[in-house]
């Protein structure tokens, strides 16, 4: 009697799983990241300015971001905390250089921040609520 044996050897596997990804690689198209690196500087802008919010309302302190067109510092006093430089084709675009709050958590400025695509002119919105202090992300891109 005579077992027949259904199925595929690794040799097979192995050669049909590489013509797969050789042709997806191909056919892929290439994704450009400058939208992503956009989201993603424009979310840690938005963590920070947060995050000095929540420290002045809890600790007090002299915390604060300093916004430049190509990168911004956290400072606590003359202390710097963090610095975020931004690829050569980002800058940010702001009405005041320094964000702070005070007590309560109230800007001493309010306004909206833009993280823009030098490129394509695109960009995203860090926007500071008066009074209140919220700090909101728009999560969509705009054009200039």
């Amino acid at each position: 009697m005579k077992v027949k044996q259904k199925g595929y050897t690794l040799i097979e596997l192995v050669l049909v799983v590489s013509l797969m990804s050789l042709l997806t690689s191909i056919a892929a198209p290439r994704m450009d990241k400058t939208f992503f690196n956009m989201k993603v500087y424009s979310r840690e802008l938005c963590a920070d300015i947060r995050y000095i919010r929540l420290m002045k309302m809890t600790e007090g302190g002299a915390y604060r971001i300093l916004l430049h067109e190509e990168y911004y510092r956290v400072l606590n006093g003359s202390k710097e905390l963090k610095t975020v430089e931004l690829p050569k084709h980002m800058q940010l675009l702001y009405p005041a250089q320094v964000i702070r709050f005070n007590q309560n958590g109230a800007p001493s400025w309010s306004g909206t921040i833009s993280v823009r695509d030098k490129k394509s002119g695109r960009y995203y919105e860090i926007t500071i609520v008066p009074a209140s202090g919220r700090v909101l992300l728009k999560d969509e891109i705009k054009s200039s």
